[in-house]
C-alpha cells in the first residue's frame, strides 16, 4: 500500500510566469553549453587523431 504526500502551492500568475521564463532561459543557456561541449569533443577528438598521425610518422610502425 502506498501513500502520496503532495502538497498544492500556490502561486500568482506573475510569479509563474517569471519560473517560466527563468526555466526558458536555463534552457537556452543549457543547448548552448551543450553545442559548446560538443564542438570541443569534436575538436578533441581531431586533435588526437593527429597526434596519432604525427606519431606514426615521426616513430614509423612499431
Amino acid at each position: 500500500m502506498t501513500t502520496s504526500n503532495t502538497e498544492m502551492v500556490t502561486i500568482s500568475r506573475a510569479e509563474y510566469d517569471a519560473l517560466r521564463q527563468e526555466l526558458a532561459g536555463k534552457t537556452q543557456e543549457l543547448v548552448g553549453k551543450t553545442q559548446e561541449l560538443v564542438a570541443a569533443l569534436l575538436q578533441n577528438d581531431w586533435l588526437l587523431e593527429q597526434l596519432k598521425l604525427s606519431k606514426k610518422k615521426l616513430f614509423g610502425r612499431s
